[in-house]
């Protein structure tokens, strides 16, 4: 940790140990769709971690101290 703080994520600290929050796999573990990049539930769920990455990316470890 070589910045304050107030200047470290929590996006980054949960990046560092599990990797981007990301699903890139279809939830059914199953090629259901003919065409995966039109999954109308990928793109919910794409958005949906769209906003947990910015509401983490707001979140800095010396506000949860």
């Amino acid at each position: 940790l070589a910045r304050p703080p107030e200047r470290i994520r929590l996006s980054e600290v949960i990046e560092v140990f599990q990797g981007p929050l990301k699903a890139e796999s279809c939830l059914f573990r199953k090629n259901l769709c003919p065409n995966p990049g039109t999954c109308v539930l990928r793109q919910k769920i794409g958005d949906i971690e769209g906003r947990l990455v910015r509401e983490l990316g707001a979140i800095t470890i010396k506000s949860l101290v």
